[in-house]
């Protein structure tokens, strides 16, 4: 664990995002997706903030099994229903665990419905499907739509909650439009079969952010958004969302040097006088090798990441020579403002999903009101 650096999440900023996001979803409940340790905030940590807003939030959804029987095991009563998207598990060997708690299968395969609805003990269980609208990531094909009308006709189901998923809603092409009018097709073909379906999701970050929401959904599945970040940087969406989070740190170690010495591993040449501050950050703690060269503000002044990303240490390089200016000193790597974490992604060249997914464990998650 660090002493010296940590992740503060604000529970003020959470609370805004969730409100931009249903003011921009005309209302609709909210998915929030909290997959991948809730993009690298700490999954446990979210949920209890997220507790406090049972009038907006209908399920939590995670990637896997395995995420959901972590939460199911460390919280004694978890208050949403927890969505499995993607790693279902074997069914024969998780059915116990699917029928005894409050986890839903998102089910998008024909196989895993068939030995789904056969099984008595899964009679109750609301039944989450998921078709394939063109992503052909997971997802129930077109193809496949007259036997799944067979299917719930014959063990007499209706549909919980119909979803599909965007591949390019943040391009907003020809191709969002194609994805649309394929899950309306799907959607009528029920009707026209006399399956009732209650809930209806495929809106996500990126078609909020587009104020592009499908008319017949009842939810909203974001991801991204919830956490700050819009899901594409090429234009200015003018979002009023925030980086839920500070990565902060402090200077540990401040060094004087000179033109012509060198730094670290590999023996970076330093080309003029001036200070090495040594930050306790590193690939170890999810800082990609890539932040080299990345430029940051030390005390109003522009610090660059010098040499190579240690497993633990990073250099900042300042043209200055007043070492006690800088000895102590707190650093904000990103903070609320989009465009901070916008211009580090960019200098990655990835994006913000993955700067946030790559935070370590060894980086201490703090939760904090506001």
């Amino acid at each position: 664990m660090r002493i010296h650096s940590q992740l503060n999440v604000f529970k003020n900023r959470i609370e805004h995002n969730l409100q931009v996001i249903s003011k921009g979803s005309d209302n609709k409940k909210i998915i929030p997706m909290l997959k991948a340790e809730a993009y690298g905030h700490g999954i446990l940590g979210m949920l209890d903030f997220l507790n406090d807003f049972k009038e907006e939030i209908s399920y939590i959804g995670v990637a896997s099994l395995a995420e959901a029987q972590f939460i199911k095991f460390s919280l004694t009563k978890p208050t949403f229903p927890l969505l499995v998207f993607s790693e279902l598990g074997d069914l024969e060997g998780n059915s116990d665990f699917y029928s005894d708690y409050s986890i839903i299968p998102v089910i998008s395969d024909l196989d895993f419905l068939r030995k789904f609805l056969s099984k008595d003990e899964l009679r109750s269980k609301p039944l989450f499907l998921k078709f394939n609208t063109g992503m052909n990531r997971l997802g129930l094909n077109f193809s496949d739509l007259e036997e799944v009308i067979n299917l719930l006709k014959k063990f007499d189901r209706k549909i919980d909650h119909l979803m599909s998923h965007y591949s390019s809603s943040y391009l907003q092409d020809s191709f969002f439009e194609k994805q649309n009018s394929k899950f309306l097709e799907i959607i009528n073909e029920f009707k026209a079969s006399s399956i009732e379906i209650k809930e209806i999701s495929i809106d996500n970050s990126a078609s909020l952010e587009n104020k592009k929401i499908l008319d017949l959904s009842t939810h909203t599945r974001p991801g991204l958004m919830l956490y700050g970040p819009q899901s594409t940087f090429k234009k200015n969406l003018n979002l009023n969302t925030k980086i839920i989070s500070n990565l902060e740190t402090q200077v540990i170690n401040v060094r004087a040097v000179k033109a012509g010495e060198v730094y670290g591993y590999g023996n970076s040449l330093i080309k003029e006088d001036g200070l090495l501050l040594i930050i306790p950050l590193g690939y170890g703690d999810g800082i990609s090798t890539n932040y080299s060269g990345l430029n940051l503000s030390v005390e109003d002044q522009t610090a660059q990441v010098f040499g190579r990303v240690n497993m633990d240490l990073i250099a900042l390089f300042v043209s200055s020579t007043k070492k006690e200016k800088f000895k102590n000193k707190k650093i904000i790597i990103w903070n609320e403002e989009q465009k901070n974490i916008n211009r580090i992604a960019k200098h990655l060249s990835t994006h913000p999903y993955e700067v946030f997914c790559l935070l370590s464990s060894r980086l201490p998650r703090v939760y904090l009101l506001e």
